[in-house]
């Protein structure tokens, strides 16, 4: 008998195919299909018709229940996929509305959160860099953008700051500092002295690190050139009686002048910075508008590099 590719013919029997075509289409066994059950293979013909039907129907509808289980699953996977996003994106806008409007302070009680009270403690650092932390204290400056931005730099620009030159000497100076990077999650402001001297030539003289402009040295090399030079001088008068004429000594003496001169100003100093808890921090002409955490919690805190120190 001819039956579908997923069923079993069950072929007649011998008295089956004796009987007339009318009567042997009564007692004809539906084909099975192949997902029919043993149990059901043993019923009755007219038995079997009505099992094989319930089964189909069950069949289908755990078909129809896996295809629902399958579409709910899937939903939730995206469902989760679009909330973790969405999440991402959020925390990517905080940090960035964090780190340019808002930096965060050293201290959960600190105010400098407040635009008008920035950190105004500039530290001297040995790296070959300057680094502010408050947007508002560069005079240019030039944003970097978010994918570009790395260790928790946001921007560069120009910085100026009033200074004493010295703690003997009144009146005040402007230092002007190029491609300070912005640092807002920093904890306080670097000054560098290798940034701003290129010779990076600096002396501890007492309490004070003194940066100095032009040829960039110190007090103690200062008076050591300018006995060398009166060493040189008295030698060159007695060479100058010797081998020159009046006129000559008096041109060189001139020459001498103001090479000396040139050195004096090259030797001027331009910033210093005191001594605080075991650190030093560049001297500002006058204490700005803003805050000093350090001013109260310095002591509290414990340094890595100054462990002990204060």
């Amino acid at each position: 008998m001819g039956g579908s590719a997923d069923s079993v013919p069950d072929l007649p029997t011998a008295e089956a195919q004796q009987l007339p075509p009318a009567e042997r289409a009564a007692t004809s066994v539906p084909d099975l299909p192949r997902t029919a059950t043993a149990e059901t293979r043993q019923l009755p013909p007219a038995e079997r018709a009505a099992a094989i039907a319930l089964e189909a129907a069950e069949a289908s509808q755990l078909d129809l229940a896996r295809t629902r289980v399958e579409a709910l699953e899937k939903a939730e996977q995206e469902a989760r996929a679009q909330a973790f996003h969405e999440a991402r994106l959020q925390h990517a806008r905080n940090l960035s509305t964090r780190a340019i409007h808002s930096p965060p302070t050293p201290s959960s009680s600190s105010s400098s959160s407040d635009p008008n009270n920035p950190i105004y403690d500039w530290f001297v650092m040995r790296h070959p860099y300057h680094h502010a932390v408050d947007r508002r204290v560069f005079k240019t400056y030039h944003a970097i953008p978010p994918g570009m931005a790395e260790d928790g730099i946001v921007g560069f620009g120009d910085v100026e700051l009033e200074v004493p030159r010295h703690p003997s000497e009144p009146g005040r100076h402007v230092l002007r500092l190029k491609d300070v990077l912005h640092r807002p999650l920093a904890d306080f402001n670097g000054f560098s002295g290798k940034a701003f001297c290129p010779e990076g030539k600096l002396s501890i003289v007492g309490d004070c690190l003194v940066g100095w402009g032009g040829a960039g040295v110190g007090e103690a090399e200062a008076e050591a050139e300018a006995e060398e030079e009166e060493e040189k001088e008295e030698g060159r008068e007695e060479r100058g009686e010797e081998e020159k004429g009046r006129g000559e000594k008096a041109e060189e003496e001139k020459a001498e002048e103001e090479k000396g001169k040139e050195k004096e100003k090259a030797r001027k100093p331009i910033w210093f910075a005191e001594k605080f808890y075991g650190r030093r921090r560049l001297r500002l002409w006058e204490t700005p508008a803003g805050i000093s955490e350090f001013e109260r919690e310095w002591r509290a805190r414990e340094w890595p590099a100054r462990r002990g120190a204060g």
